[in-house]
């Protein structure tokens, strides 16, 4: 739901909330957790965790790219939380 508020073309969608992308990262992280035998959950939500993460590092360069570098660091901080190892 908040990965697809973040891709919303629709200004009314995407004024719903703040932080999509963060929050749908907790969420995937929650899931893999809830599922700890790498069922069908964690298995989608590993898919769509490298999906925000992509999508966090591409927000943050857009933003580094039109000098606000204060939000671009917050993306780019989203994204290692995502994936600590990349």
């Amino acid at each position: 739901i908040y990965k697809g508020i973040f891709e919303s073309k629709k200004p009314e969608v995407k004024s719903l909330y703040d932080a999509p992308l963060k929050e749908a990262g907790k969420s995937f992280l929650k899931a893999i957790d809830l599922d700890p035998n790498g069922g069908e959950f964690a298995s989608k939500s590993r898919t769509e965790l490298t999906i925000v993460y992509s999508l966090l590092v591409n927000k943050g360069v857009e933003l580094y790219e039109n000098a606000d570098h204060f939000n671009a660091l917050s993306y780019f901080s989203q994204a290692q939380q995502v994936n600590p190892f990349d």
